[in-house]
């Protein structure tokens, strides 16, 4: 990497994945979790980030509920919650009526330790019938406080 170095850094590839480095300056290359793209990272990548950023978000204005749920689920299984919320949200904004962005929202909640939150919201998904909601419904249950 030539002598120039990086603290933490998001790369974005062309297909609007996102990935956080945490010291780019090791590394030439990483494999693009959403599409299995190989992104060089470099002084010209890190330059376009914030580019990509804005194309990124674009990009995802034109997704299709389906594409935007499975960009959310592999943004879960890559344990990026927040990122995969962000998604849930706006697939709630176009179709409110949708269980398995309200269970995958709820599951974010439920990771990142907002448990009122995600009782809510695996609350609806069960309401709508979601299969996983109750399950998981059934532990949040337990780890949110009773108000007095």
């Amino acid at each position: 990497m030539n002598g120039f170095s990086f603290g933490e850094v998001v790369i974005t590839c062309e297909c609007g994945g996102r990935t956080t480095v945490a010291n780019p300056a090791k590394l030439d290359a990483i494999t693009c979790g959403a599409c299995g793209r190989k992104v060089a990272i470099g002084r010209r990548t890190m330059e376009e980030t914030e580019s990509r950023e804005v194309e990124s978000s674009q990009a995802s204005q034109t997704m299709t509920i389906p594409e935007k749920v499975a960009v959310a689920v592999q943004l879960v299984r890559e344990e990026k919650y927040e990122e995969a919320a962000r998604i849930y949200e706006s697939v709630l904004k176009e179709r409110l009526d949708h269980r398995d962005a309200f269970y995958g929202l709820g599951f974010c909640h439920y990771k990142r330790q907002n448990y009122k939150e995600s009782l809510r919201l695996l609350n609806m998904a069960a309401q709508m019938g979601h299969s996983g909601a109750e399950r998981l419904l059934n532990k949040v249950r337990g780890l949110v406080p009773t108000e007095i």
